[in-house]
């Protein structure tokens, strides 16, 4: 059985029974022996906590500052010396909570966490490399940037964790420290027996990331002096919803107070569906935007990010399942840029005619789609969105197109195939977690879309793979491995929709297994599209888990 990676979360123990290892990773040769400098009190952004009459500075000084000392330039011990983002905040505050006992009301803690992130937050470049992560993206794999630093670090928590915060090295010595006083047993757990795990810790582990991860960097430097912008206005917005397709729409934005938005949301589905959202939002360190709507009958989250364009991106999820959700893109409707921002139905097999929509801000021109494809008739045209019926003639060459409307161009925004010559199942390897079952915790579903790609002769040596799209495609399930069709986990795991996506069975021991097992499997999933006569297949691997008792906002 491959190894999956971490996926969102370190799998369960209960995967142990499913097979698979680790293998040791040396560390570093003359790990021992560096001596720590000190380090100067960074300075803060503006007024600092203890001067202050900012509200969140406010819970600073009254609350924190009972344990957190102050600093000469106004800030305070273990708080101040460190950037994180929203997520790394809360965390923090969540901690403090739980383990110190400190109680803040709903409106101290969103103050002191608006506070926080925008004074010792990260800045656009900095959060970049793992949005992912803070948008909850369900089947991400975590990577460390070396096999020194995932046994070191990322073998309890993701990665992630470390990359979304910035510290010097004496803060990450302290870390260090408070890890091994927190959880006394992680230099004896699994991959830290063999090497010595403490004397790296302190003090290999804490220069390397000062260095990879300092507290002064020349991004915050310079996003200090950023001006906040009003995202107040009309947003055209497009994304894509797995297992839905694609979608279109608006989204009108308030500002009520500085910083806090109210929002609605209308749109509308290639299939034809649509949906209205209503909500609020809040914006974290001048670009990091955190909504709550009512999307349909869902509560959801939005997590985006302002982009030096002055769009929105991101992604938006349930709020009791986080795995379901989907992308947004969205610009302001006033800034009258031209931009192609989606292609719907953006593939077409050789000698078919279908209808086509081009999603997008300022359009303006007559909307071409590259060699051997004909506008066949323009059914609506409007600054935003074009609609066409459009064909591929029948000795089209294969291969991706470029979409253009007037001057406005989006490369490889269009397919034209014969034939599917591949399929990937997507997520290729990811987990779901049994739930319900008169339990506390829901489920965790995984949704499955088929992709299939055609391929050219490469520029070089062997074929170039190009993306056509998602296909509709019928989907099974089956044992991955013979020990899995022992266990007949096919038959106890849970079901596939036609959708593509898998639902658990209940959680909790089922007395029709073996030993009354939990309904934990190890499956693989298959989607098989029938196109033009074309019957072909691709394969996932998904392992069925038990639950996650303990959920944090970065993994």
């Amino acid at each position: 059985m491959p190894l999956l990676g971490r996926v969102f979360l370190q799998v369960s123990m209960s995967l142990l029974l499913l097979g698979g290892g680790s293998a040791a990773i040396a560390a570093p040769t003359k790990a021992a022996g560096p001596k720590m400098a000190a380090v100067k009190p960074p300075a803060v952004k503006a007024l600092t906590p203890q001067t202050s009459t900012d509200p969140g500075a406010l819970v600073l000084k009254n609350t924190c500052a009972a344990c957190h000392a102050p600093l000469p330039n106004g800030g305070y011990t273990r708080i101040t010396q460190m950037r994180k983002t929203p997520e790394g905040w809360e965390i923090t505050l969540n901690r403090m909570a739980v383990v110190h006992g400190v109680q803040l009301s709903a409106a101290d803690k969103a103050d002191v966490l608006k506070y926080l992130s925008d004074h010792f937050g990260l800045a656009p470049e900095e959060a970049a490399p793992y949005r992912a992560f803070l948008e909850q993206v369900p089947y991400v794999q975590d990577k460390a940037p070396n096999p020194f630093l995932s046994t070191m670090c990322a073998r309890c928590h993701s990665f992630a964790r470390i990359g979304l915060e910035r510290r010097d090295t004496d803060e990450w010595l302290k870390l260090a420290n408070f890890h091994l006083g927190q959880y006394p047993s992680a230099e004896y757990s699994d991959k830290g027996r063999g090497i010595e795990w403490w004397k790296l810790a302190s003090t290999t582990v804490p220069q390397m990331l000062g260095k990879m991860y300092p507290f002064q960097t020349p991004e915050w430097t310079a996003w200090q002096k950023h001006a906040d912008p009003d995202l107040s206005g009309i947003w055209r917005v497009t994304g894509h919803t797995p297992g839905k397709g694609d979608y279109q729409g608006h989204m009108f934005v308030d500002e009520t107070t500085k910083d806090h938005y109210r929002a609605t949301l209308t749109l509308t589905y290639a299939d034809g569906s649509e949906v209205d959202g209503h909500g609020q939002a809040l914006i974290y360190t001048g670009y990091e935007w955190r909504g709550t709507f009512t999307l349909g009958k869902a509560e959801v989250h939005q997590v985006l990010a302002v982009g030096a364009d002055g769009g929105l991106s991101g992604r938006w999820f349930e709020a009791t399942h986080p795995e379901r959700g989907g992308t947004m893109t969205a610009y302001h409707e006033t800034d009258h840029q031209p931009r192609i921002m989606q292609v719907s139905q953006p593939y077409l097999h050789a000698g078919d005619t279908a209808q086509i929509e081009i999603d997008g801000t300022g359009l303006s021109g007559e909307p071409v789609f590259g060699a051997g494809v004909q506008v066949e008739r323009v059914v609506s045209h409007s600054p935003e969105r074009i609609v066409v019926l459009a064909s591929a003639a029948a000795d089209a060459v294969p291969g991706a197109r470029t979409v253009s409307v007037g001057a406005t161009k989006a490369d490889d925004a269009f397919v034209v195939y014969r034939a599917i010559d591949f399929v990937k199942v997507v997520p290729g390897d990811t987990i779901a977690r049994v739930g319900n079952n008169d339990g506390p915790l829901p489920a965790v579903t995984a949704q499955f879309e088929a992709v299939g790609y055609l391929l050219l002769p490469g520029a070089g040596k062997g074929e170039q793979a190009v993306r056509i799209g998602v296909f509709p495609a019928a989907w099974s399930v089956s044992n991955y491995s013979a020990a899995a069709a022992a266990r007949q986990d096919i038959r106890f795991a849970g079901r596939i929709t036609a959708s593509g996506e898998f639902e658990p069975a209940g959680a909790g021991p089922d007395p029709k297994r073996r030993f009354g097992g939990d309904n934990i499997g190890n499956l693989r999933v298959t989607g098989r599209i029938a196109d033009h006569g074309q019957s072909i297949s691709g394969d996932a691997h998904l392992i069925v888990t038990v639950q996650r008792w303990i959920t944090q906002p970065i993994f």
